[in-house]
């Protein structure tokens, strides 16, 4: 939409219908659109970081104008605090773990030599990995899981959209203040996961 800005009486409690050229200190103003906050501000580009808590329609028209975005998510800490718990990391290296079993076990025995035995094996490490991704997605939303994983461990289309649209992303705006004004954030260019996803190793089954 291209609504016009307009500014708000407080004494009042009224909208002015004059038209807004210029924001000034002290004012609260309504509506508006992007299309008319870049006109009356001339900021342009990477000098303008847009925060937003929804992407779509926070985020999604100030990153396509050039603006750096900072997505605000507030599952995040739950999320980063449930990764972090043994009983995820266990259930997640033993998902990846069965994973890799049943690749080889596949790999390994031809069509024509899959016996009973192998049905057998094959059926149960299945069995036990649905077990584990069921377990994960219970520790999260039980209706929808995990807000950037999918029940199998791929990346959601949430964390996608997340990728497309925010420069970065926090729980809250207040956590930028743990940083100086001149720190320079950007994600390594050999990222494979989202930077708050823990890698899990098999090393956690081994026992002292």
């Amino acid at each position: 939409s291209e609504h016009p800005f307009r500014c708000y009486d407080i004494e009042k409690d009224t909208l002015a219908f004059s038209k807004v050229d210029a924001f000034l200190p002290n004012r609260i103003y309504y509506h508006g659109c992007l299309k008319s906050f870049l006109q009356i501000t001339k900021w342009n580009g990477p000098e303008v970081i847009y925060f937003g808590d929804h992407l779509f329609s926070d985020l999604r028209g100030p990153s396509k104008a050039g603006w750096r975005t900072a997505a605000i998510i507030h599952e995040l800490e739950n999320e980063i605090r449930i990764q972090n718990e043994d009983n995820y990391r266990f259930e997640q290296a033993k998902f990846h773990i069965i994973q890799e079993l049943l690749g080889k076990l596949h790999a390994t025995v031809a069509n024509s030599q899959r016996s009973e035995a192998y049905g057998s094996l094959s059926a149960e490490l299945n069995e036990e990995r649905q077990k584990s991704r069921c377990t994960m997605k219970s520790m999260f939303n039980r209706s929808f899981g995990a807000t950037f994983l999918t029940d199998t461990g791929q990346e959601s289309a949430f964390a996608y959209n997340i990728h497309q649209y925010a420069d970065v992303y926090t729980s809250k705006p207040e956590n930028f203040l743990f940083y100086p004004p001149e720190a320079w954030l950007h994600v390594p260019f050999d990222i494979k996961i989202m930077p708050h996803h823990v890698k899990v190793s098999s090393s956690l089954f081994k026992t002292q």
